[in-house]
């Protein structure tokens, strides 16, 4: 249910950069993860670490970071085929759409990065 929203999932470019800062969420969700105004400068800097943006109408709606590496072991003890989504959100007045479920379905075959599957 996207209210007839085309969803989709891309990797982060400068266009989204003033809408994914504009991004605001309640109090009673914020504590529970990062906006991008906070997570968007180490996803930049990190190589393993994309920044992800949920689009709807090619425009920015949500947000996340797909997290790879051996730095999430601490997570998740077999890593070397793991990739974990942090920071998920999506931006308040795009709420109640079905945006996130929507895109939870695809997300998995989104993963850019090379898997031994893929390899």
């Amino acid at each position: 249910m996207t209210d007839g929203l085309r969803v989709s999932l891309q990797l982060y470019e400068d266009k989204f950069h003033e809408q994914l800062l504009a991004f605001q969420l309640p109090p009673e969700q914020a504590q529970f993860t990062a906006l991008p105004a906070e997570s968007l400068p180490e996803a930049l800097r990190a190589p393993d670490k994309l920044a992800v943006v949920i689009t709807g109408e090619e425009q920015a709606a949500g947000f996340f970071i797909l997290h790879t590496g051996a730095r999430i072991a601490e997570f998740y003890s077999n890593y070397s085929e793991a990739a974990l989504v942090r920071a998920f959100l999506v931006n308040s007045p795009c709420q109640g759409r079905g945006i996130a479920k929507s895109c939870y379905g695809f997300a998995a075959g989104f993963c850019p990065y090379p898997t031994p599957a893929s390899s």
